[in-house]
């Protein structure tokens, strides 16, 4: 079996890359729909970007329904099925869509909506996924009785890889702010947190090729071992609830799984305190990743402050809107 570089020695933190990207939606009108998920900005807003990404990167765009090109008559080369679903033909199993999108409004006219995408097979439909939104805008988004329509302002993509993002110093106690974490207890940060190391490695093989060498048992021992690695560093950790509050916004159908999702959450401050340096990697990752399994309504989002209130890591202050003067039509 070929030695695998794709996990670093530091908590084996995923050596893939990800395109940081933000942009501005300037609405045509007041906004009426509020930012909470579920209540339901981010998820209509979602659902209406995807089907343009689909419609953008398909093959054959003509044949594949609305959210899902089930009939695309080039399902394996298709672009449109591994933004989708990314499935690895040697682990036998489907991964986390690599599009996260993060939706905050900044005034009642406009959205400030941070892009994410990871690995490098779905960074190569970058400019696709670009033009999907502004395309989006034009078509509009239904706003209660109303058609919301935009225009696109976007600053310069950054292109890093996961080690980089996850690299920096790290405070002695955090603060995590979380909203809508699967789960009413504390013990249910850490469990997510490991699971999205396990997710996050399988996909990063995948997306690298490696998948093909090692096979499905070795990609499972390494993933195993991301997700064991986590779980045994945050056992050290003293992990306390404040002013945590269960958030019950009900089910919503989904389409694409012919099922419903419960929405429930819970939200809050959690204080991380103790040596934070062996899984801080996967913490700040889990900015841009997201935690748990209803990060497509726009739940699992988790932002991190130290103890003088400012942002960690630095750089996810980037989340904010781009300032004036490095903004840049998009077309």
């Amino acid at each position: 079996m070929p030695a695998v570089e794709i996990l670093t020695a530091r908590a084996f933190a995923p050596k893939m890359p990800i395109a940081l990207g933000q942009l501005l939606l300037h609405c045509d009108s007041p906004i009426g729909m509020r930012a909470r998920a579920g209540a339901n900005l981010m998820t209509s807003l979602r659902g209406l970007l995807l089907r343009h990404i689909v419609r953008n990167t398909c093959l054959s765009a003509g044949h594949c329904s609305g959210s899902a090109p089930l009939v695309c008559r080039q399902p394996a080369s298709c672009a449109a099925q591994w933004l989708l679903s990314p499935h690895s033909e040697y682990q036998r199993r489907d991964h986390a869509q690599p599009v996260v999108l993060h939706a905050d409004l900044c005034d009642a006219r406009t959205i400030a909506l941070r892009v994410v995408i990871f690995g490098k097979r779905a960074i190569s439909q970058q400019t696709a996924i670009w033009s999907a939104i502004a395309q989006a805008g034009t078509a509009g988004l239904i706003d209660g009785s109303a058609r919301l329509r935009w225009t696109v302002q976007a600053g310069p993509v950054r292109l890093i890889s996961a080690a980089e993002w996850a690299d920096g110093p790290v405070p002695a106690r955090l603060w995590a702010n979380v909203f809508g974490l699967t789960g009413s207890h504390g013990g249910s940060f850490a469990r997510q947190l490991a699971n999205m190391a396990h997710d996050m490695t399988q996909f990063a093989l995948t997306d690298a090729g490696l998948d093909a060498d090692l096979g499905k048992p070795g990609s499972d021992q390494r993933s195993d071992e991301a997700r064991q690695f986590v779980l045994d560093a945050m056992s050290q950790i003293s992990q306390q609830w404040h002013e945590a509050q269960i958030d019950q916004l009900g089910a919503r159908f989904s389409r694409s799984n012919r099922g419903y999702f419960d929405l429930s959450g819970v939200s809050g401050l959690i204080e991380l305190d103790g040596n934070l340096d062996a899984v801080a990697p996967w913490l700040s990752l889990s900015t841009l990743w997201g935690l748990g399994g209803r990060k497509s309504f726009g739940m699992g989002r988790v932002h991190y402050l130290n103890d003088d209130g400012c942002s960690w890591p630095r750089e996810d202050e980037s989340r904010s809107a781009p300032p004036p003067e490095q903004i840049r039509r998009v077309s």
